[in-house]
């Protein structure tokens, strides 16, 4: 099972075991290029989204407003207020 597969299931202890055993599948895109982290926003599960967050992984700029991370789409983008 990959990451996607675990966020699709609902699995939590999937989700964290796929983590353990492969922390880049974290910053991982699907087909649609599409993250782990967004995959489980869009099913509604923000307990998976937070698990995947845990190990830090990349975030584009579509991630980070997903997730509320507003200085990092400021960084995404050059952005720097005074």
């Amino acid at each position: 099972m990959n990451i996607f597969d675990a966020i699709k299931s609902g699995d939590m202890d999937a989700v964290r075991s796929e983590l353990r055993e492969n922390p880049s599948a974290a910053s991982a895109r699907d087909d649609e290029q599409v993250s782990p982290v967004r995959a489980a926003l869009y099913a509604q599960r923000q307990d998976l989204a937070d698990a995947v967050l845990e190990p830090g992984p990349d975030l584009d700029v579509f991630d980070a407003a997903a997730v509320g991370d507003v200085d990092r789409d400021h960084d995404v983008l050059g952005l720097r207020f005074a």
